[in-house]
């Protein structure tokens, strides 16, 4: 899997993506193809979605006890979606609620007039008495803000305001950003675990991105070194002789015959495809296709168009446009496979800095076995 495979991501994990279900995160095409994939087959054939090509391998088909069974796990799954979560404004109020948020209403009561007195001068040129600067405008959480706290987030956040354009909403807006302020501390008070939790999680972004740098990420290889890797195992990287072949599929006959007349025209489909709608145009040189494209190709010579057949429920045609003979790779096609090999001689080189560069020390012998 890490030899082969482009995703990084699954990759690292032998190629598991975990549970696929519908109303998860992959594209429903993506989700469509993994359901149509017959469990009981070692392998499926290679098939194309929106996020490339795969071979996919179904470990095991989540089935359910009972029909309140399969209620209850599908009630679970669209409660655990994004759209069920807590919204901002939800968990703003419940702030509010938990710190007590109290707006002076007598405090509030003389911004009206106060602003309207100062008509278009900008609020940092505003006279405030003294006395009223100092009023409390809000309590919240054992804290108390005042007419010039007011004052100072309206010139931080915008020191261009004009006093004659003065709302209700600048001081809701003021209210949310004290809200905001306070969220990590009243969580911490609210949840003895949070500390702990957070420490956990940046941790691990730590770890995660110390070892993306010096040891996954192929964009942060050494290139010199790589490419001596690859001089070094030329043989290693072989294309095997391989089909280049065209496509064409539509679940309309009468598109895929005028693309087709187009075709014996001897016009490049790849060229005219835009101007079909629902027309599948795949150029590819592999050396295993799938099996109906294998069977078909197997029948052509170079040049030659095959008689329709399905391909992933399309009428569809395949161009044997010649057969590639094995070849080696060059450094270019083969970055992928030679990053991925190189990959535990990156991971030895860092952990010998890493040993160098702290001084690590080891101390088998006082390990004592009971």
């Amino acid at each position: 899997m890490r030899e082969f495979s482009q995703d990084g991501a699954s990759a690292n994990s032998g190629g598991e993506i975990g549970w696929i279900g519908y109303g998860q995160q992959f594209t429903a095409e993506f989700i469509g193809e993994v359901m149509d994939v017959d469990p009981t087959l070692p392998y499926s054939s290679p098939l194309q979605t929106n996020y490339g090509y795969h071979i996919l391998k179904i470990d095991s088909v989540r089935t359910y006890r009972d029909e309140d069974h399969r209620i209850a796990e599908l009630t679970q799954q669209f409660n655990d979606l994004p759209r069920n979560a807590p919204s901002r404004q939800q968990v703003l109020e419940r702030l509010a609620d938990i710190g007590d948020l109290q707006m002076n209403s007598e405090t509030t009561a003389k911004l009206d007039p106060l602003f309207a007195s100062a008509d278009t001068t900008l609020v940092t040129d505003m006279n405030v008495d003294e006395a009223v600067a100092s009023e409390v405008l809000i309590t919240f959480d054992n804290h108390q803000y005042t007419v010039d706290d007011f004052f100072s987030w309206l010139i931080d956040t915008n020191d261009e305001r004009r006093a004659n354009n003065y709302s209700s909403m600048w001081l809701d807006l003021y209210e949310e950003y004290l809200l905001d302020s306070r969220v990590i501390e009243m969580t911490r008070n609210e949840f003895d675990t949070f500390d702990r939790e957070i420490e956990g999680f940046l941790n691990g972004l730590v770890v995660f991105q110390v070892s993306d740098e010096n040891i996954w990420s192929s964009d942060t290889a050494d290139s010199t070194a790589l490419k001596e890797y690859f001089e070094e195992n030329r043989e290693r990287y072989m294309f095997d002789q391989r089909y280049d072949y065209t496509l064409l599929g539509s679940r309309s006959d009468s598109t895929l015959n005028s693309a087709l007349n187009r075709l014996h025209s001897g016009e490049n489909p790849t060229e005219f495809v835009e101007e079909f709608e629902g027309l599948l145009v795949v150029r590819d040189s592999v050396a295993t296709p799938s099996e109906e494209i294998m069977s078909a190709l197997s029948e052509l010579e170079e040049g030659q168009i095959s008689e329709a057949f399905t391909y992933r429920n399309r009428t569809s045609h395949v161009i044997l446009n010649q057969i590639l003979e094995p070849r080696e790779m060059t450094f270019d096609e083969a970055f992928h496979r030679v990053s991925s090999d190189y990959q535990p001689m990156r991971e030895e080189l860092f952990m010998n800095r890493l040993r160098s560069e702290y001084n690590v020390q080891t101390y088998p012998e006082r390990i004592r076995l009971n």
